[in-house]
């Protein structure tokens, strides 16, 4: 271990701004390889959001991002509000890229891999030429971040836990609290190894152990999650009246997809591009993966599956398009170099087809091919044995898991648990990352860092079921509507629904779920015709302005024309009042367009000029 110092320097934040905070930005300097001498140094981009208190406890929450290669300041745009501003109130919050991530240098993001979703989507490849294709997108990246002088053996957990103890020392806290999700799970317990010094407590989220095989175990685990949610269907008397016999109906569109593919049409919500993507069997299969991470996305899955039945994809086209947003958020390159050094050497091909082979309902889903390739390319070399044994350690630790969890199931949280003397362990009805998206965990997890040697617990235990799955027949509106003066347009009244959320300037979500398209969207423009304000908007909304329907209610003639706003039908209508244009935009769920009339007239009917 070479001799250096640590540095800490103030910058200005790269990432977007997260609404009410302005949080203290810089980046921690440390040596790239802390065995080498001479090497270069990494710079890692920091966020230290302030605690709302006025007396704010001295142990701060760190959160360590999952992955491996998350950009955790690149998303915190959407999740702060939710996932990490309850920790304000009675204590700092630290967010930071790892290195070789996000905004810290250099960056590990491989460029070249990410072109090949949007490049490859329409079309069908045979395994030989898709194998070829990526790895020709690694050896690409590969040589770029070689040529830029990137030491691929130092990107790895115990590098990055290293780092994670260096933060600590520079800004000066005495002990905080590490907050772990996925793979910063192993992170969290690599430093509870090798940096136990200054950890208060920790949570463990959706646990990732060194000493399992993540190559091998991946088709038990899919299978057991899949498991999981069809006998959650099938349990569940509206589920499975509306969705019977949900299992056989969903392997049986596999092989239907396989022999006969289909394409559907999906959008990335960061561009707003649209794109057509080709989905066979084993698409719908890695849609599946994906989807059962989000208790969200698990809701809309029976429906899914029987309105591809029927010819209709537009749920598969919103889960597509959120996989194809959140590649986005990875940086592949230190995903492929941290696997390569302790995950891969650990596990062997045959053994890992021999896993695969076992599920033969996967059908060759599985291919560890590319997983043994990859790491030819990388030149990571090969982890100590430590990095695939299991952590032990009396810190207080906070263990979760969800029971649908395709990936890291609750059995590996309970075998972490049991290996930690001061653990407390729960699993909830959840996918992936219980402390994110189930607002008891949430609570739990806060109970915690107040006390974390005392057991968690809350009532909010008692009102846990299990998912509410989702049939557009019980599809509602709002509870009612609420009268306001229209922005910008004195004189004119509108109308909103009562009980949806206001996103932004006149724009209501209903939120049934985070996936849930169903908006509303009032707008008024002095001096504007309504026929210039059906062609401004006609892009953005896709209206047909060519084909109206006429409606009169209060005194103003509207005209109601069709659109499609990436994906997702739209009723617009626009009319004159108060020597302007006044707009009422709707896009909803095709499934629900008996809801359209009932929403939009309601609020042509309470709108005035």
């Amino acid at each position: 271990m070479i001799e250096y110092e640590p540095g800490f320097v103030d910058a200005k934040c790269e990432f977007a701004t997260v609404p009410d905070q302005q949080p203290r930005c810089g980046y921690l300097e440390v040596p790239e390889n802390r065995s080498k001498s001479g090497s270069a140094n990494v710079r890692l981009h920091v966020a230290i959001f302030a605690s709302t208190a006025d007396t704010p406890r001295p142990d701060p929450v760190v959160y360590l991002e999952g992955g491996p290669g998350g950009d955790a300041l690149e998303t915190i745009q959407y999740s702060f509000e939710d996932n990490f501003a309850p920790f304000l109130a009675e204590r700092d919050v630290i967010i930071f890229d790892q290195r070789g991530t996000g905004f810290s240098r250099p960056s590990l993001a491989c460029q070249e891999v990410e072109e090949l979703t949007v490049e490859y989507l329409d079309v069908i490849l045979e395994p030989d030429e898709s194998l070829e294709i990526e790895l020709d997108a690694e050896r690409a990246c590969h040589k770029r971040l070689a040529s830029e002088g990137v030491d691929f053996t130092a990107y790895n957990s115990a590098e990055s836990a290293a780092d994670v103890a260096d933060l600590r020392t520079v800004l000066g806290y005495d002990e905080w609290n590490l907050y772990g999700i996925s793979y910063g799970t192993k992170l969290a317990l690599t430093l509870m190894r090798d940096h136990p010094e200054g950890v208060r407590s920790v949570v463990l989220d959706s646990v990732y152990p060194p000493e399992r095989d993540l190559v091998t175990e991946i088709p038990a685990n899919f299978a057991r999650a899949l498991d999981e949610f069809f006998a959650a269907c099938a349990t569940d008397v509206d589920c499975s009246a509306d969705y019977p016999d949900l299992e056989t109906r969903f392997f049986a569109l596999v092989d239907e997809l396989n022999a006969a593919p289909i394409m559907v049409e999906i959008s990335d919500a960061l561009t707003l591009e649209r794109y057509d993507a080709a989905i066979d069997g084993d698409g719908l299969m890695g849609t599946m993966f994906q989807a059962l991470y989000s208790l969200d996305a698990i809701r809309y899955l029976p429906r899914m599956i029987v309105d591809l039945e029927r010819g209709e994809s537009f749920v598969l086209g919103l889960l597509v398009s959120n996989s194809v947003t959140n590649r986005s958020f990875l940086s592949s390159g230190y995903y492929s170099v941290v696997q390569c050094r302790e995950e891969v050497p650990f596990s062997d091909p045959a053994t890992a087809q021999a896993a695969s082979d076992a599920y033969p309902q996967f059908d060759g889903y599985f291919d560890a091919a590319f997983t043994y390739e990859s790491c030819d390319i990388w030149e990571t070399g090969t982890a100590d044995e430590i990095e695939n044994e299991p952590v032990t350690s009396d810190i207080p630790t906070f263990v979760t898991t969800g029971l649908y969890d395709p990936i890291t199931p609750p059995e590996w949280g309970e075998g972490v648990a049991n290996e930690l003397a001061n653990a407390h362990y729960r699993d909830f009805l959840v996918g992936h990352a219980a402390t994110a998206t189930e607002p008891c965990a949430q609570t739990l997890m806060l109970v915690f860092f107040d006390d974390p040697l005392t057991e968690p617990t809350d009532s909010c235990l008692d009102d846990i079921g299990p998912p509410e799955f989702l049939n557009p027949a019980d599809a509602s509106g709002p509870s009612g509507y609420v009268e306001e003066p229209l922005e910008g347009m004195t004189g004119a009244v509108t109308a909103r629904p009562e009980d949806w959320e206001e996103v932004n300037d006149g724009v209501w979500a209903r939120g049934q779920t985070d996936l849930d398209t169903t908006v509303v969207l009032t707008l008024g423009v002095p001096s504007l015709g309504a026929d210039v304000l059906l062609n401004v908007l006609s892009a953005q909304f896709g209206l047909d302005t060519d084909s109206s329907t006429p409606y009169s209610s209060n005194g103003i003639d509207w005209n109601i024309v069709d659109g499609d706003f990436n994906g997702a039908p739209v009723k617009a209508a626009a009319g004159e009042a108060s020597g302007g244009a006044i707009g009422v935009i709707f896009i909803y769920d095709p499934a629900e367009s008996a809801l359209w009339e009932s929403v939009i007239l309601e609020i042509l009917d309470r709108t005035r000029g």
